[in-house]
């Protein structure tokens, strides 16, 4: 499960903000200073579903990468309730509503730190953890995009982030709901531009750029309270620490 994300942006040399370190992998270098001028804009510390988030596409137009608001949630048409802001990586590929994306509209989602909560027999609420990588870089994680337009006639894109069953750790602290155990779908960094490549459209070759996250690959921290955007205040850590 993935439902609150952290995203922290580094001052550059030149005063604007932006990202502290784009991947590195062949076929996308071209594109990394172009990236980085287009993320402008201050960290975030509570990214909620529903909410606008940075996204990494391909055009198929041109093959260059870009970035892009999309709406952190999938309303399918034929309803009105919650959007879907998580896919199960387990069958989206066959699945009707998420093979064609799986194919031809793949995105990233680029994050310093995510959010889970814990239920504990010594609190009276579910705890909430901070997760973040043991080498304190960003999280790429793997998400699908959709395009449609509402009666209005305005076109809006909205994303969901791929999910898989957890490792040890994520298990230990996401132990409680429907979606109990699971997490996000990560890449490696030399992976991403291989996932976002629209040329590459065979399910197979797409699902062995995904691996399971291995126990060690996460550390997380015990928060007191979870950072606010509306304040621009950061996570609050707990003194005890567990894992």
């Amino acid at each position: 499960m993935c439902g609150r994300l952290v995203l922290i942006k580094y001052a550059t040399v030149d005063g604007s903000i932006a990202y502290y370190r784009m991947w590195t992998g062949k076929g996308a270098l071209d594109d990394i200073e172009q990236l980085k001028k287009v993320f402008l804009g201050q960290s975030r510390f509570d990214i909620r579903p529903t909410q606008i988030i940075d996204v990494f596409t391909v055009n198929p137009a041109t093959g260059k990468h870009e970035t892009t608001g999309m709406k952190w949630g999938w309303q399918p048409e034929w309803t009105n309730g919650k959007p879907i802001i998580n896919t199960r990586k387990e069958g989206a590929a066959q699945n009707r509503m998420w093979g064609k994306a799986f194919r031809e509209r793949r995105c990233v989602i680029a994050a310093s730190h995510f959010y889970e909560w814990q239920r504990r027999e010594d609190a009276h609420r579910n705890v909430p953890w901070m997760i973040k990588r043991t080498d304190h870089d960003y999280m790429y994680f793997a998400g699908l995009y959709v395009k449609r337009k509402l009666a209005s006639g305005e076109e809006v894109a909205e994303v969901s982030i791929l999910t898989e069953p957890g490792n040890k750790l994520m298990t230990e602290i996401h132990n409680h709901g429907g979606n109990a155990g699971r997490q996000p779908v990560f890449l490696d960094e030399d992976i991403v531009p291989e996932w976002l490549n629209p040329q590459l459209q065979d399910s197979e070759k797409i699902l062995t750029l995904l691996r399971p996250i291995e126990d060690g690959e996460f550390e997380a921290e015990m928060l007191e309270e979870i950072g606010n955007d509306k304040t621009h205040t950061p996570p609050k850590p707990r003194q005890q620490n567990l894992f």
